[in-house]
This record gives C-alpha cells, structure tokens and sequence, in this order.
C-alpha cells in the first residue's frame, strides 16, 4: 500500500493537546478532503475534543472513535498508551489526565528557571501566556525566546533562529536541553504504564501501545504483560522494516494492529494526516470486536 492511500487515521491530535495546531472542526475537513473514511482524536491527557469530534463526524461520512493517548513512565521509559472507545467521560480517566497535565505545567516551570540559570532570556508567566491554557511545550519555549531574540540578539538562540538548528527549532530544543543528561532537563510526574492501562479498562477502552518503534523490545514486551492489547504498527516515524517486524510481532502475540499517522497539524510536515504505508477498516472493526469481548 502506498503511503498516501490509508482510509483511516487512528492517531491524531486536535489543538486539545498543548502541541495540536487545528480545532476538531478543521481536522475533520481536513479528514474528509482526504477521504478518510475513519479517524480517532487521541489528544495528550485530555478528551476534551471528543464530543465535538462525536457530532461532527457523522456529517462528514467519517466514523469517529472516542480516544485518548496518555503520557506513561514505565520505570523511567517515556512510553505512550493509546485509549481507544473508552468512556471519555470517565472519572479516573479524567483525574489522571488532570494530573498529568498540571504535572507538565510543573515540568515546563522547572524548564525555564534551568534555561534562566543557563542565560537564556524568558520569562514564565509569558510562556503561559503564550501556552493559552494547554501545558508548555518546547515549541512554545521556543516561541517566547524568538519573541526575546528579535528585540535583543543572543548568540546562544542563534542556531534556532537562523542557523543549523533553525529547521525545526521547537524539537531541537527539546533535544537539545530537554531530554536526560541535557542541561534544562527535568523529569515529568506522569503516571505509570500498567496504572494507565487498568484506567483505560476501567473506562472500558481499549488499550493500545504508540509509535513501539522508539522502545526496546523488552519494553514493549512489558508492555503486552501489563496489558496492552494492541500496537501501533503503522505509523509516521516508523521505517518499512520496523512495520514489517510489528506486524510478525503483533501476529505471534495475537494483539491488535492500528495505524496512526501521530497528526499534530499543517506545520508537522513530519506527520501529515492519513499518509501511512498500511491501515484499513478492518481495524477499526477489530477494535470494536475487541471491545465487545473485553466489555459485553
């Protein structure tokens, strides 16, 4: 299957989570004007889009699934679980997410006291301002210090303005001061993996592992034993090779197989919506089916 010939998109994010560019109004024009058939709104810690995505699909000739994808630490992995048509008014779902999501605000304040200390020119109260409510990520971060860089030049910014780093400035900050053994590194208060799993469950979703191509295997092994139902085995940063590979995966361990592009908006040219190597609506179907024998 080419990668431009998927008719369904089962990870995607709406301006709900703190990085999503588009409303749930303009991802699902998108979605139509590519013909996707099916879609999932699955926002970081939040289900806010939801209802919104609920009355408006069906106008749209798209089948819309409720989800969510839920940032998780198993032992000190970043790892992200998928939920998929679970209650997405659930209360321990919502609770965790509140949770998470006030953890990273923490996480973000922490961030700009390191980059203060390291000289940088930002100020926190203007990257929530900046942030509108959602928490900060680095590409806000990286918003407030060009804010500051085009009124005072820094040469330590430079790179991300105008220099090697300038490509995609808000992930090579990330990588560069944010992720462990980096200077500004501080690490998220996010929930653990199985508890995350049990709350999906709970809220009788189906759980599905994200993107397994940036885990070890072993990782996603635990994974499958906490309970994952499902991976995640067509997705946007995922090579020919690593697909083909969680797929066998997937078939020895008979889990589910979805298809996600990890859609944040136009400006991720990295990810753009529905563009994947495999994914049809068998498992969307598969998803239902699995629900129905978990839950009813």
């Amino acid at each position: 299957m080419s990668p431009a010939t998927s008719k369904i998109d089962l990870h995607v994010h709406t301006n709900q989570s703190e990085d999503g560019e588009l409303s749930p109004r303009e991802v699902l024009a998108l979605a139509a004007e590519k013909g996707l058939s099916a879609i999932a709104f699955t926002d970081h810690d939040t289900t806010a889009a939801v209802d919104e995505g609920q009355n408006l699909a069906p106008g749209l000739g798209i089948d819309f699934l409720p989800g969510v994808e839920m940032t998780t630490l198993l032992g000190n992995i970043d790892v992200h679980v998928l939920g998929y048509l679970l209650d997405w008014k659930d209360s321990a779902l919502g609770a965790a997410c509140a949770r998470t999501r006030e953890s990273r605000v923490a996480q973000a304040r922490l961030r700009v006291a390191r980059m203060r200390q390291l000289g940088f020119d930002i100020d926190f109260d203007r990257v929530l301002e900046v942030a509108a409510g959602r928490p900060p990520t680095s590409a806000i971060l990286m918003k407030v210090l060009r804010e500051n860089f085009a009124r005072r030049r820094d040469e330590k910014l430079a790179p991300y303005v105008e220099g090697d780093r300038s490509d995609s400035p808000g992930l090579n900050l990330f990588l560069d001061y944010f992720t462990p053994g980096r200077p500004a590194y501080v690490p998220a208060e996010t929930i653990d993996s199985a508890k995350a799993i049990e709350i999906i469950l709970g809220a009788r979703g189906v759980p599905v592992l994200a993107h397994p191509g940036r885990l070890a295997a072993k990782t996603v092994d635990a994974l499958v034993s906490c309970g994952v139902a499902g991976i995640e085995v067509y997705c946007s940063n995922h090579t020919p090779e690593e697909e083909a590979f969680y797929l066998a995966f997937a078939s020895e361990r008979k889990l589910l197989v979805t298809a996600g592009s990890d859609f944040h908006g136009p400006g991720r040219m990295t990810a753009p919506l529905g563009r994947l190597r495999g994914g049809d609506v068998s498992m969307v179907g598969a998803l239902r089916e699995r629900r129905r024998k978990l839950f009813e």
